[in-house]
């Protein structure tokens, strides 16, 4: 993700090849982008501490707000697809599946929670730092700063989603050890079709809500945009 995170700024064209009238372009539009920052005066810094520190922590509730109610979602997809596991499985009583396959998705969720949570709360304090040391940035300086944050941000959670899948890995064989007619595999691939559907919703999320984040933050910072 983070392809909405520059704001719009043209890259230059590497030279050679016959970029040159895309060049042209990006100088022209690059005039246009700083003729509009000098304008209106908002290619500089213009929040106090306490001001950044109101907005960061507003945009945390907001965040949770969505985080919980794609968790709501995430529970709707999941007894669905344990509809469809009951179907498949005419007469067997499955309530042991059931409650293996709920167990492990709040177990998921609240690890996932506290993950986010600890990683926010980092962030917000890196951002903060870096405005107040970097008093007279740019919001491409900005845009920068933000893009190493996100790419930190992006392999510690690759990491932790590693840890996931094996504690997940751990719980299933635990499960087909004191459930030996359980049909092991069944009870893999229920898992499986979650994950692969579950890993890309999460991912999809999560990009998606970094990239408001970086815009909506690059406006109030330096434009003084509440929202």
């Amino acid at each position: 993700g983070g392809g909405g995170a520059t704001g719009g700024a043209a890259l230059p064209t590497p030279p050679g090849g016959d970029g040159s009238l895309d060049d042209d372009k990006d100088k022209d539009e690059k005039k246009e982008d700083d003729l509009a920052s000098l304008l209106s005066g908002n290619d500089k810094i213009s929040v106090t501490d306490d001001e950044l520190r109101a907005f960061l922590e507003k945009q945390r509730e907001e965040e949770n707000d969505d985080l919980k109610t794609f968790y709501e979602r995430q529970k709707e997809d999941q007894a669905k697809a344990l509809e469809r596991y009951a179907e498949a499985h005419p007469g067997e009583d499955i309530s042991e599946v059931k409650s293996l396959i709920e167990q492990n998705q709040q177990e998921q969720q609240d690890a996932m929670t506290d993950f986010l949570a600890k990683q926010r709360t980092d962030e917000e304090a890196q951002i903060r730092e870096w405005v107040k040391d970097n008093p007279t940035a740019t919001s491409r300086e900005f845009d920068t700063f933000m893009s190493k944050q996100r790419t930190d941000q992006q392999a510690s959670y690759r990491t932790f989603v590693e840890e996931q899948q094996k504690a997940q890995n751990t719980r299933i064989e635990e499960f087909a050890k004191a459930h030996p007619d359980s049909k092991p595999d069944d009870v893999k691939s229920l898992f499986e079709k979650q994950d692969q559907h579950g890993d890309q919703d999460i991912d999809t999320f999560l990009n998606r809500q970094r990239q408001d984040e970086e815009r909506s933050l690059r406006r109030f910072i330096f434009e003084g945009v509440k929202k």
